[in-house]
């Protein structure tokens, strides 16, 4: 782009610019920037421009041009899903609720898939875990049908109660459970049903 000042061009400031001197200095490539800088002013308050480095990834997130574009770069990609984290509309993080397979009755809980997971129960329910490792956790929303389910757990401890025996029809409870180690043994459970 040319940028081009006719004779007796006047600043803002009131003073008088030499046109054809500004437009030699700008048109012929006498302002140098460094290599990916920017132009601008990082400094509090008004004054003088200055070079603002901008490194490769800078660059991607501006020349972008969409929201896309930059989820792109950031390296979450169109889909806007992150481990198990959903991008909404509004940019907002929210945990993902993914629902469990309540199959024949026994269900494996996996303590590396999504930490919060409903399960609805058509017959009773026997549960045992996966990939347990110390700091992860699992919350399961457990319904029952119409009926009232028993239930069998593995040998976790039980925090404020002991393991429930079963769950009333159409009632549903809050399983959280927090491993401190590799085995049942080492993993914290509690249960909440509704009243």
């Amino acid at each position: 782009m040319s940028l081009s000042l006719n004779a007796g061009f006047t600043a803002i400031n009131g003073d008088t610019v030499d046109a054809t001197y500004l437009n030699n200095f700008v048109n012929t490539g006498n302002v140098r920037l460094a290599t990916g800088n920017l132009i601008g002013r990082s400094t509090a308050g008004t004054g003088a421009w200055e070079e603002i480095p901008c490194d490769s990834f800078g660059r991607a997130l501006i020349n972008a041009g969409s929201v896309a574009g930059q989820l792109t770069a950031l390296g979450i990609g169109t889909s806007g899903t992150i481990s198990g984290l959903t991008l909404t509309s509004s940019t907002r993080y929210e945990t993902v609720i993914s629902a469990l397979s309540y199959g024949t009755g026994t269900v494996t809980l996996d303590l590396t898939s999504n930490n919060l997971q409903t399960l609805s129960l058509t017959g009773n329910l026997t549960l045992n875990t996966s990939n347990l490792a110390s700091g992860r956790a699992k919350q399961v929303f457990i319904s029952a049908d119409a009926s009232t389910r028993t239930l069998t757990f593995p040998a976790w401890i039980w925090l404020g109660s002991v393991a429930p025996t079963s769950i009333a029809a159409s009632k549903t409870a809050f399983l959280t459970l927090i491993s401190t180690s590799t085995t049942d043994g080492a993993v914290y459970a509690t249960w909440v049903v509704q009243n």
